[in-house]
């Protein structure tokens, strides 16, 4: 399986705050590509793709928001396939994709995911491998966590409790 699944649970406590938050974050690697530039998922990425609601919704319960990397104009399509991989997910829970930033915007993506809009939210993202990455130890970084992706076979999982 060519996904990276990275689990974050947050629980943030701020001194200005009178009660804790919690926040699930799930980032999910779109799906693997064919052997061209189509910009679509592969016939073994849709495969997947269709898979991840039930067992994602199973393992982390019903989100409250999915995010994407929005594609940009100027390709080809080459950044849909984060949009193709939530898609399932966004027809079971009937639920919007947020397509605001691109795959390298991931400043103000972590400030979206980490605002009070959605605290006590559990949120799925399916990113671009590289940049995903990055936002994860963005956010690691600022909660002080000491970065660790473990591989298992093609699958990195993460999974972080910060308190």
């Amino acid at each position: 399986m060519r996904y990276i699944i990275i689990f974050l649970s947050l629980i943030l406590y701020g001194f200005n705050l009178m009660a804790y938050s919690e926040q699930t974050l799930v980032f999910i690697r779109h799906g693997e590509k064919p052997n061209n530039d189509s910009g679509q998922l592969s016939c073994q990425g849709l495969n997947r793709a269709l898979a991840l609601p039930n067992r994602l919704i199973t393992q982390f319960g019903q989100p409250d928001a999915l995010f994407a990397a929005a594609p940009k104009q100027n390709k080809l399509g080459n950044s849909l396939r984060s949009l193709q991989t939530l898609t399932p997910l966004a027809v079971k829970t009937s639920l919007p994709i947020h397509l605001n930033y691109h795959a390298k915007e991931i400043d103000p993506l972590r400030n979206k995911l980490l605002s009070e809009e959605y605290q006590n939210s559990v949120i799925f993202i399916a990113w671009e491998h590289d940049n995903l990455v990055k936002v994860v130890r963005d956010i690691m970084a600022q909660f002080g966590v000491i970065q660790k992706l473990f591989l298992n076979g093609k699958v990195v999982i993460l999974i972080v409790s910060i308190y």
